[in-house]
């Protein structure tokens, strides 16, 4: 028998396709859980997705702060947080994804390939 708070429960919090945020009424609620349950029953293949996501990702995003590095002055503060701010994403992002501890080469390496060819950038 079901009770009328979890009829009124499951009218209120809809879940989306990807159970990735709820819909509330006038909000939306951003469901961590969901993102990382997806991650966590990842098939062989996709994992090596996933990879290949973090290391286009730590590449990109590793663009600007080699860029913002490269006007700095050399082994300033500024200097050492433009290389090592992106860090703590990618970490955040291994974490979240499952991928074990062999392939943090492949995004040291993802990571150095961005902030030299950000310093390379002219604008």
């Amino acid at each position: 028998m079901r009770s009328i708070k979890s009829d009124k429960s499951n009218e209120r919090y809809k879940r989306s396709a990807f159970k990735s945020f709820r819909l509330c009424d006038n909000c939306i609620i951003f469901d961590l859980m969901a993102i990382i349950s997806v991650f966590s029953t990842m098939e062989f293949f996709n994992k090596y997705y996933v990879i290949f996501f973090i290391f286009i990702f730590a590449l990109f995003i590793n663009l600007p702060f080699g860029y913002a590095r490269s006007k700095s002055k050399r082994f300033s503060l500024r200097w050492f947080l433009f290389i090592h701010i992106p860090i703590p994403i990618i970490i955040l992002l291994r974490l979240i994804s499952h991928i074990e501890y062999k392939f943090i080469p492949i995004f040291i390496l993802a990571s150095l390939i961005g902030q030299i060819i950000g310093s390379k950038i002219e604008l």
